[in-house]
This record gives C-alpha cells, structure tokens and sequence, in this order.
C-alpha cells in the first residue's frame, strides 16, 4: 500500500492555494487550520506555474534584465522553510 501511495504523491500535482485547500481536505483535514501556510506557498505556486507554462520568462527589458526571471538563493530557502513548516503541521494535525 505504501508503495502505491508514493507512487501516486510522485505524479500528483498541486498548482494554487485552492487546490492545496483540497487536498488538506482530502485527507481529513480543516483547511482553516492551514491559511497562514497557503499565504506563505501562494508565491511558490505562482512562480511555478510561471516556470511551467512561461519558461519563467521575463518580459522586462533593459540594463541587467535576463530572459528568465531571476530568483535569489534566500527566496528558495524561504520558500523551502514554508514547505518544511506546512509539512510539519499537517503532520501533527493527522491524528494517532
């Protein structure tokens, strides 16, 4: 069973906020005790989608701007510290 259930986290696709929502649903979960996290993962999803479907392309033009968005090293650790935390909490919320 757990071999299934990896299986299918590995394809599973979580795009907004308001999916995420489900999902805590999904597995028996208030999605209320989750707003703060979604408010922290919303820029996260954001700039996946703009990765995944724009090549993460940046429109702006001139001195110092690059075809691909830039992104800094603490964003990433920003956004992997609010990934670790809503994981954290969904794990103590599931009950023993």
């Amino acid at each position: 069973m757990r071999a299934c259930i990896d299986e299918y986290v590995n394809y599973m696709n979580i795009n907004n906020s308001a999916e995420l929502s489900e999902w805590i649903k999904k597995v028996g979960l208030n999605s209320e005790n989750f707003t703060e996290h979604k408010r922290n993962l919303s820029p996260l999803f954001e700039r996946r989608h703009l990765i995944v479907h724009q090549t993460d392309r940046n429109y702006d033009s001139g001195i110092g701007q690059h075809r691909a968005k830039s992104i800094s090293v603490n964003q990433v650790e920003r956004w992997t510290k609010s990934v670790e935390r809503f994981a954290e909490a969904v794990l103590m919320a599931i009950p023993d």
